[in-house]
């Protein structure tokens, strides 16, 4: 049995996992689990991606159940990294998005297949060696909600059929620098929850995209440019201000005031 992999995480635990099952590949897993993916499209295909399967239980909603959202994907963790809790003595959101890994899964489905896409709670938890596992229900048991107007679908095409094939994309990303990955998991979790709410509440589904847009071109922007051209960008009085009267202190607002200095320039990003 292999020892446990102590990890600090440098990014999204789903990548950080990936990673460590890379650099584990001998051994198996330390522990795993199996959730639920909620959706009301038609899923086809199966796909393994490192140490997550999505395995297509070829439930459809509005079936002749004529449920709202059905299980359409069980989702399969092997676990090769211990992920404990962060140090609390310091405030750091550098990383936070206020989700799970299974949460990130889920973001990452409905970005890459144009779905909704939820997560529900684990339903079977896996020990090494174990490899039926065990039924669970101390996380919870409810499936999500999907509510809908009389007015009919507001994104059609997010209920048709797609391909778990369409995931493979997210190989490009394995390698990526962990900020630009947290900037992906925070996007993909604005765009997920935009679809989900499309069609009870489609203003604040626009509020949510135009959010997911913002945290990716906020990443470009941080990519192309240093702390201070972003703060002249930004805020050109200010670092007038200070160029006049102590030029050296420049470097140091423009550090603290880094993270919340938004993109200056969204259309250019995205183009």
């Amino acid at each position: 049995m292999p020892a446990p992999t102590a990890t600090v995480s440098q990014g999204p635990i789903f990548f950080e996992n990936w990673r460590a099952a890379v650099q584990n590949q001998k051994h198996d897993f330390l522990e795993g689990y199996e959730c639920p993916l909620y959706s009301d499209a038609w899923i086809v295909g199966e796909e393994r991606i490192g140490p997550y399967q999505f395995i297509n239980t070829i439930a459809h909603a509005g079936g002749p159940f004529r449920v709202t959202v059905a299980p359409v994907i069980v989702l399969r963790v092997g676990l090769h990294a211990e992920f404990g809790v962060p140090p609390m003595d310091k405030t750091d959101t550098s990383w936070y998005h206020g989700g799970s890994l299974s949460d990130e899964a889920a973001a990452l489905t409905a970005l890459a297949l144009g779905a909704r896409v939820e997560a529900g709670p684990i339903t079977r938890e896996f020990l090494q060696g174990d490899p039926r596992g065990r039924p669970v229900a101390h996380y919870g048991y409810a499936a999500p909600e999907l509510s809908r107007d009389e007015s009919g679908p507001k994104l059609p095409w997010a209920a048709g059929s797609h391909s778990l094939e369409d995931l493979r994309w997210l190989g490009d990303w394995f390698d990526a620098n962990p900020k630009d990955q947290i900037a992906l998991i925070r996007a993909a979790r604005l765009y997920q929850e935009a679809i989900w709410v499309a069609d009870a509440d489609p203003a604040l589904a626009w509020l949510l995209l135009v959010s997911a847009i913002e945290t990716a071109a906020d990443r470009w922007d941080q990519a192309r440019l240093s702390a201070t051209d972003r703060l002249r960008d930004s805020k050109p009085l200010l670092v007038e201000a200070v160029e006049k009267i102590c030029p050296e202190l420049l470097p140091t607002i423009a550090n603290e005031l880094a993270d919340s200095i938004g993109a200056t320039s969204l259309t250019f990003a995205l183009r």
